[in-house]
């Protein structure tokens, strides 16, 4: 989630079985992304705001049980997104996407040139990643094991998608076209 247009995240909570704990984390600094392992104790974190608590080139990936930071990953430019599973990291920057394996130190799998992608657009499957092609309004989606690019839609239209729902479990990504209007709700009755 981008926390860009809202007030800065103060805490970071694990949910343990749809519920909040009664500990939390005061950052007392902005987060710009953040986003969980399932049900499992780590959480990507970006720095935000005007005031980041992490530099935005950075993702750091907190332990909420040890209450620290066990892996962090840094790169020359700014962190839009980071996923997570629980075998792979994606991290999205503005023209690139990277896998990483999710281990300790972590290791680069593959990295892939996208269009610009100041949304941090990506899915992380089991089996595959989808993420913005080189071309505005094409989508690429990559086998995990090979690396090699799985197939590439063009979705209708130049514009970039915004939107990519993809629950972690499914095996195929979609990503829906943006360019076509939604349609207009039916009239009030009268």
């Amino acid at each position: 989630m981008r926390a860009e247009g809202l007030p800065r995240y103060e805490y970071i909570t694990s949910l343990h079985n749809g519920r909040v704990p009664d500990g939390h984390e005061d950052f007392n600094a902005g987060i710009g992304a953040a986003e969980m392992l399932g049900r499992a104790n780590y959480v990507a974190l970006v720095g935000g705001g005007r005031n980041p608590k992490f530099p935005t080139n950075k993702v750091i990936i907190w332990d909420d049980a040890k209450q620290l930071a066990v892996v962090t990953l840094e790169f020359h430019s700014q962190v839009f997104r980071a996923l997570l599973s629980r075998s792979q990291i994606l991290v999205a920057l503005l023209n690139s996407v990277s896998l990483y394996a999710f281990s300790s130190p972590p290791k680069k799998v593959s990295s892939f040139e996208t269009a610009d992608n100041p949304s941090g657009l990506c899915c992380l499957g089991s089996k595959i990643v989808a993420f913005p092609g080189r071309t505005p309004g094409q989508v690429q989606i990559v086998e995990i094991g090979t690396g090699n690019p799985a197939k590439q839609e063009p979705s209708s239209g130049s514009s970039p998608p915004r939107t990519a729902p993809a629950s972690p479990s499914s095996e195929e990504a979609s990503i829906p076209p943006t360019s076509s209007p939604l349609p207009s709700p039916p009239p009030p009755p009268s």
